[in-house]
């Protein structure tokens, strides 16, 4: 089994490496959903980077391509044939068509979000010289074994952590939902704090984002393949570990880094946090400044009192 993470800073790979990571995966100008953008000159450096540590890099093609993206999507092909990656990840099969043109299907890893449902999808791809496909995470485990037991030289990956996509418009819903509520000054591109909310569903918050591509909405609990405790940076940080999953148990150890009797819990924090899967472990340290109005926060929602 191989662990593929994606780069939000070239200085993370070496942590990476010693982290065990296998696959690094490179969100790029044909990419949505991102962490940061790399253009080809930083692909090339981070590639032999990577080299380095013996760690793969795969490429991030997950845009939906219209006409008016073809021709820029070739060059962009062109010239990462030229590079040593080690795969090409797509959510929109016009970019295999692309690839295939130029010899670069090989590649190509087909990852459509929630449409490899069964083994038809495998049996499918088998037959087409692509490296590998993407399982949906709204199947079942039992299919998802059934997938794995079937022989096929395709490389099988499955997404393990975070938030899921379950919806990608090129609309925007969001900058047309303001428009008609006659509301302004909101920051709409790139926020990552909106939720939406269902009548029939009350406790349930899907994140939506609108980017310079479209519209995505996200399932509302995000998969969790390891616990970490998260570190409460600002106040904005503090409203969304309430708004993000607000039916979940979760505890926030308030902390300075001059208190003697903070460090020494810290240990046992970290524990506890191992031990108790359910709940959500966060930190937030006092001493900084940039705190104040998180801590303030806090204190108003009684949590000086817990």
């Amino acid at each position: 089994m191989n662990i593929v993470a994606r780069l939000k800073d070239v200085l993370e790979i070496e942590k990476l490496s010693q982290l065990k990571v296998d696959i690094i995966l490179l969100d790029t100008f044909f990419s949505v959903r991102v962490l940061k953008r790399f253009d080809l000159k930083e692909i090339k450096e981070i590639v032999l980077t990577c080299k380095n540590y013996n760690i793969k890099t795969y490429i991030s093609i997950n845009k939906m391509i219209h006409e008016e993206d073809l021709k820029s999507l070739k060059l962009f092909l062109e010239e990462l044939k030229t590079l040593d990656i080690d795969g090409i990840v797509i959510g929109d099969l016009t970019v295999y068509v692309q690839a295939k043109q130029i010899h670069l299907e090989s590649k190509i890893i087909y990852q459509p979000g929630t449409m490899n449902t069964e083994t038809y999808s495998v049996e499918y791809f088998e037959k087409h010289p692509i490296k590998g496909v993407t399982l949906s995470r709204e199947i079942t485990l039992d299919e998802i074994k059934k997938i794995l037991l079937y022989e096929t030289k395709l490389e099988l990956s499955i997404i393990g952590h975070g938030y899921l996509d379950m919806f990608y418009s090129k609309r925007k819903l969001l900058t047309n939902y303001f428009k008609y509520k006659n509301i302004s000054g909101k920051k709409i591109i790139d926020n990552y704090n909106y939720r939406l909310n269902e009548e029939i569903r009350p406790n349930d918050f899907y994140p939506i984002l609108e980017d310079n591509y479209g519209t995505h909405i996200f399932r509302s609990h995000k998969l969790i393949s390891y616990n970490e405790i998260q570190i409460i940076k600002s106040e904005e940080d503090l409203r969304n570990v309430i708004w993000n999953n607000p039916s979940a148990v979760k505890i926030v150890k308030v902390g300075a880094s001059w208190c003697s009797p903070c460090q020494k819990i810290a240990p046992g924090y970290v524990k506890l946090s191992d031990k108790c899967k359910s709940v959500e472990f966060y930190t937030m340290d006092v001493s900084d400044r940039n705190n104040s109005k998180a801590w303030d926060a806090f204190r108003n929602m009684g949590g000086e009192k817990i």
